[in-house]
């Protein structure tokens, strides 16, 4: 069960972490937008009139808002110093790494004690 759930909720985060409901928001107000001019004008000057930007609506100005940083939050994250210097310490610790060529040995057929062997040919029909 938590296979079948797993992909439709990956794909519902990455949504929302994508800013999937702006996009949704900001499309509903461009079609009532676009439903309320066509309803005195042609559905070019109409068209004109939404994408042009002289005329938000409120939904779109509260959308702008939504979208403006928030003055309180810091831009900058403070970093601990004292982290950096014991990860120093740590890779100070540490022998270097082997710089020596590697390779994996031949297993050959040591896996299977008794060798490979051919399936029996035709399978047994019964047991």
């Amino acid at each position: 069960m938590l296979r079948k759930l797993g992909l439709p909720l990956m794909c519902l985060a990455m949504f929302a972490i994508a800013g999937g409901p702006t996009v949704v928001l900001q499309c509903v107000a461009w079609t009532s937008m676009l439903w309320d001019y066509s309803r005195d004008a042609s559905i070019v000057e109409a068209a004109e009139k939404t994408f042009s930007g002289k005329f938000p609506c409120g939904m779109c100005i509260n959308i702008a808002d939504s979208q403006k940083p928030d003055p309180e939050a810091p831009a900058i994250p403070k970093v601990d110093k004292k982290s950096d210097s014991f990860n120093l310490a740590v890779v100070a610790i540490l022998p270097p790494p082997l710089s020596e060529d590697f390779e994996y040995p031949f297993m050959g057929d040591r896996h299977f004690p008794g060798g490979v062997t051919c399936p029996l040919t035709p399978p047994p029909r019964a047991v």
